[in-house]
């Protein structure tokens, strides 16, 4: 029998200009810094639930459309750009 794992799903909320993007978990307040490659780095701003999992993701489809509501066309990776 093979073990389920808890896992969060982690929101991007920032990209730095040096192109590396800040994560944040809503469920346990963990945060990261993400460089992707060629020079990829991981850098943990707080470690919120180290016991779960936890995989990127963006925004669920009524965050996409409150922020329609109030305006804000989301662009990113994950987003609806058609907003």
């Amino acid at each position: 029998m093979r073990e389920t794992r808890e896992t969060h799903e982690m929101r991007l909320v920032a990209t730095e200009p040096s192109g590396a993007e800040e994560w944040f978990c809503p469920m346990c307040q963990r945060r990261i810094l993400m460089q992707w490659p060629p020079h990829y780095e991981v850098v943990v701003l707080e470690r919120g639930d180290d016991t779960v999992a936890h995989a990127g993701g963006g925004p669920a489809p009524e965050d996409l459309r409150w922020l329609r509501e109030i305006g804000i066309k989301w662009d990113g990776y994950y987003g609806d750009s058609a907003a």
